[in-house]
């Protein structure tokens, strides 16, 4: 099985608890959803025909140079299946953490937060997996797929606010399902947001939270076209 990040630093307490807030069009929503264990491997996503899409190969993300001779993905450069992550979350840069609901234990506890972070932001909310009362926590629902005018929008907006904590210097997590790919494309968005270039974003989101992060084709078009 491939090699991720080592495990992440116990998150300690965060500051002073912020309030809920709603940023825009962003919608604050209470978590909800079911709080199931997850398999070791998850099926690519589908599309809205509910056909399976193929996600890029972990190893040649269907480079043209390196696809051809690749031995993941036999020279396809796509793959269709990929592993959960060890950890519920390691820290992309300073402050700025990445994450998600499923991990390999597939203990519910793991990928709970209270009060570890001072701003939390969803992309997929589940009941019982936090975070406190009090902490500020943005739910933006988004689905793992094409990236269109109106979520593109969306981004730029979430990638703002995000920004914005990381400067402050506060300690802010991104999260999805699997914590991959939709957390990956709005840490990405916010590392350009802060002045990355593009490429090094998507690099620093892999080299946290593994090879299998930002495998998502249309999510990496979307930020290298910025």
């Amino acid at each position: 099985m491939d090699s991720h990040a080592p495990a992440c630093a116990g998150v300690g307490s965060a500051n002073a608890a912020r309030n809920q807030v709603r940023v825009g069009s962003l919608n604050r929503l209470s978590a909800s959803g079911d709080s199931s264990t997850a398999p070791s491997l998850r099926t690519a996503p589908t599309g809205r025909d509910g056909m399976m899409r193929a996600v890029l190969c972990h190893s040649c993300y269907a480079e043209p140079d390196a696809m051809p001779d690749c031995g993941a993905c036999q020279g396809s450069g796509r793959a269709t299946r990929m592993p959960l992550c060890d950890d519920p979350w390691n820290e992309v840069i300073p402050g700025l953490w990445q994450g998600g609901h499923d991990v390999r234990s597939q203990r519910h506890s793991a990928c709970v937060v209270t009060d570890q972070f001072d701003v939390v932001v969803s992309l997929v909310a589940r009941r019982g997996y936090g975070p406190d009362e009090g902490v500020e926590h943005h739910v933006f629902r988004i689905s793992d797929a094409v990236v269109d005018t109106l979520v593109a929008e969306r981004l730029q907006e979430l990638a703002t606010v995000v920004a914005a904590a990381v400067r402050d210097e506060r300690r802010i997590l991104v999260r999805c399902s699997g914590g991959l790919n939709r957390s990956g494309l709005v840490v990405a968005r916010t590392l350009v947001e802060l002045g990355y270039s593009a490429s090094d974003a998507v690099d620093l989101v892999r080299a946290a939270r593994g090879p299998w992060a930002l495998t998502n084709p249309m999510f990496v078009r979307h930020l290298k076209s910025l």
